[in-house]
């Protein structure tokens, strides 16, 4: 009888050191279940943790690309519109342009801007959406829709104006688009003979000349209303980037003015400002200028640089005119968010 009692007893230890054991074998398995759950939610944390902020770096790339691609467009627009105005007075008032114009003028209406083409495409690239954000997808569908959209060719198949030119033996020099006006190149002193602006003057009024500015003004409408359209987008979108992500802001450095106004007196040498803020983007310098023409620019080249119309203060404009200044001393801000500048002197 006891030994049946004993091993009963042994029996019930031994099943109580099992259901320890289970219990013990199945908390541990809880706990490292739980462990690898939490491992994985931190590392998609991480994950999503990064994945947003190369969003956000990416989008403010982009951001900036849109803000040249702008001034680009603004850039052609303007100087298409200008083109018109210029040849209105050709067809309809040629007898109040200086006849030493007439010859530049006749060439620089079939000049025509370099193709327009977005860089936001390869950006977009690595822009990363997450799933089942709207916000996020919208954006990146209308950032696609612009890249696919925002390009311009300017390919005329015939130079009307150039060939009739030729035919008179007036020379036809290539002029650059924009830069021919605003550099004031159309005045070419010495390139064309006074008998050549004669017979410039007596080919505004033949039929071909006629018709041949009138097919020039068409497509000079229909570049500016291009380049238009896809500013307004350009635009948009720019405002939506930064209503969406206020932290974005404009990416310069290295400003400089350059130019014979200078105290360098030379278009090579560069008189640095310093930034003052990032958002808006302020950029300030005191200098002690000697009078003449300058001109703004990044990091002492041409790619990026901006002129202007007025002084002491004005819109800076995209490859714009060389802006005349008077010597003195002046402190120099840009604020290159609003695309403006200012000339406050300090004597």
């Amino acid at each position: 009888m006891i030994q049946l009692f004993r091993k009963i007893r042994q029996k019930l230890l031994h099943q109580n050191r099992i259901t320890r054991y289970l219990a013990y074998a199945l908390g541990e398995i809880i706990l490292v279940t739980i462990g690898i759950l939490i491992a994985l939610q931190v590392n998609n944390w991480n994950e999503e943790k990064k994945r947003q902020e190369e969003f956000e770096v990416t989008i403010e790339q982009i951001y900036n690309v849109l803000d040249v691609e702008i001034q680009e467009l603004l850039f052609i627009e303007f100087h298409s519109s200008q083109q018109n105005i210029y040849l209105d007075s050709l067809y309809n008032y040629p007898e109040l342009l200086d006849p030493n114009l007439l010859p530049g003028l006749l060439n620089y209406e079939e000049s025509e801007s370099s193709p327009f083409r977005t860089s936001i495409g390869f950006l977009l690239q690595n822009l990363k959406v997450k799933p089942g954000n709207t916000t996020e997808i919208l954006l990146a569908r209308d950032l696609t829709e612009y890249a696919s959209f925002a390009n311009l060719e300017f390919n005329r198949s015939e130079k009307l104006l150039k060939e009739l030119l030729l035919v008179e033996t007036i020379p036809t020099p290539d002029l650059t688009f924009g830069i021919a006006l605003n550099q004031r190149f159309l005045e070419m002193p010495g390139v064309f003979s006074e008998a050549q602006i004669l017979k410039s003057q007596e080919m505004i009024s033949r039929p071909e000349v006629r018709a041949a500015l009138i097919k020039a003004a068409v497509l000079h409408d229909s570049y500016a209303a291009e380049a238009f359209h896809i500013r307004e987008l350009g635009e948009k979108l720019k405002g939506e980037i930064k209503k969406q992500f206020p932290q974005v802001k404009l990416l310069y450095e290295n400003l400089g003015l350059v130019g014979e106004g200078s105290p360098n007196r030379d278009w090579g040498t560069d008189i640095p400002f310093e930034k003052k803020s990032e958002e808006p983007a302020i950029w300030e310098a005191e200098i002690e200028l000697v009078g003449g023409q300058v001109k703004f620019r990044e990091n002492q080249t041409w790619n990026r640089n901006w002129g202007g119309r007025s002084f002491p203060k004005g819109h800076l404009e995209w490859q714009g005119p060389n802006i005349q200044v008077p010597a003195g001393k002046y402190q120099i801000n840009l604020n290159l968010t609003e695309k403006t500048y200012e000339f406050i002197p300090l004597d």
